[in-house]
């Protein structure tokens, strides 16, 4: 077994009503830990593996404080993920919480913080490399984890806040790496795991016992979505190369272009719907809300798809933004409107779907690999950074 005593959580979209008001995140921290406010007419970039936005976007300050012999400034950083003190989001804006951040990062561990990215504390959980990390959205103590040990994937689980993890699944030889773990958003017994090889496996018993879903699926699987309505819907997308749709809880997996196919084989007589696929995609999201509502990142653009990506459009952005791979992309998790993309060094914003967006230059010295948004207060953002080789 492997013991810790904090805990740690993914992002979870929370399924609340679009018409809540957000409050105004608490202040809190050491004020004097804080950076100098930037200078709008100061282009030159600052070390910093983690950023965080207190205005919705508008600006960003580098959050490296770790104590006074380290900052956070050279890890890269794979994921940033929330875990919320109060699991009912109502009662976290009554006590003016806000969740714990932890960031994952490729060599450096894990860190957290409990005080809005102001101090981070290193995390000492074992394995070698942390790909994943999510929280159960019904259960704050049960927690999944991904990670290497002696060369091979493995999956964590703990069922007591981080007190005990148990390995639950491991890869059977070295080189393969569990890069995405998901759990579906009204069943917390379900969870879809998806490795660098691109096999993907699913529990139905949250994580006791697991079976092989992916057998048409190519390439390393680097993003699982669910439908915002129908339960049965999940997405996958294939690194730079498909995106993969299962109708059936991800019993089985198909791309649009075999579906057609077999739509034109069943019924010969009747022309089938076309279907448009987009060309190198890198990142790929649901919308928390509206059922069949899709963005995905690409190297020359961003797309939408409103039918669960058998058809998708190319958004009208700032065409010198298509020019930079699309990697980090989020949907204001109270409001479907409310659209958030980087390109290259630039922060992007819409609150209109799309029509108009309000441009932010990073001060940033590398790509920025994760964007996320705080799930109690969608004014707050963070941004991981990562050299891309």
């Amino acid at each position: 077994m492997i013991r810790k005593t904090i805990s740690f959580g993914a992002l979870s979209f929370l399924l609340v009503s679009l018409s809540g008001c957000a409050l105004a995140p608490p202040k809190i921290g050491n004020g004097t830990l804080n950076q100098p406010e930037p200078s709008a007419f100061d282009g030159a970039a600052q070390p910093g593996s983690v950023w965080r936005s207190d205005d919705g976007g508008q600006s960003f300050a580098p959050k490296t404080f770790v104590d006074e012999k380290r900052k956070l400034t050279k890890a890269d950083v794979l994921s940033i993920s929330f875990l919320q003190r109060e699991a009912d989001r109502e009662k976290a804006e009554e006590l003016r919480r806000t969740p714990d951040v932890y960031v994952g990062t490729v060599d450096d561990m894990i860190f957290k913080t409990d005080d809005g990215a102001e101090v981070w504390q290193p995390v000492n959980f074992p394995p070698e490399k942390v790909y994943s990390f999510i929280a159960s959205r019904r259960s704050v103590d049960r927690m999944y984890a991904t990670g290497v040990v002696g060369g091979r994937g493995k999956i964590f689980r703990t069922t007591d806040g981080g007190e005990v993890w148990t390995d639950v699944y491991s890869e059977p030889g070295t080189g393969t790496t569990i890069v995405t773990l998901a759990e579906h958003p009204t069943d917390v017994n379900i969870l879809f795991a998806g490795t660098s090889t691109g096999t993907l496996v699913k529990s139905s018993d949250g994580g006791g016992t697991w079976k092989n879903i992916g057998t048409k699926v190519n390439g390393p699987i680097t993003s699982i979505a669910f439908d915002a309505k129908r339960s049965g819907i999940a997405y996958l997308l294939s690194f730079n190369s498909t995106m993969y749709i299962s109708r059936d809880t991800g019993e089985t997996w198909s791309d649009w272009a075999s579906i057609v196919q077999a739509e034109a084989k069943e019924n010969p007589s009747v022309k089938p719907e076309p279907s448009t696929q987009v060309q190198g995609m890198i990142s790929l999201i649901a919308d928390p809300y509206i059922e069949g509502l899709l963005y995905a990142g690409t190297k020359t653009g961003l797309y939408k798809s409103i039918n669960g990506g058998r058809n998708w459009q190319k958004m009208n952005i700032i065409e010198s933004a298509e020019r930079f791979p699309i990697r980090a992309v989020a949907v204001n998790p109270r409001n479907s409107k409310e659209i958030v993309f980087v390109a290259g060094r630039t922060f992007y914003k819409s609150v209109n779907s799309g029509e108009t967006w309000s441009v932010s230059m990073l001060g940033v010295d590398r790509e920025v690999s994760v964007l996320a948004y705080d799930p109690v207060y969608p004014d707050v953002l963070y941004l991981g950074l990562r050299k891309i080789k």
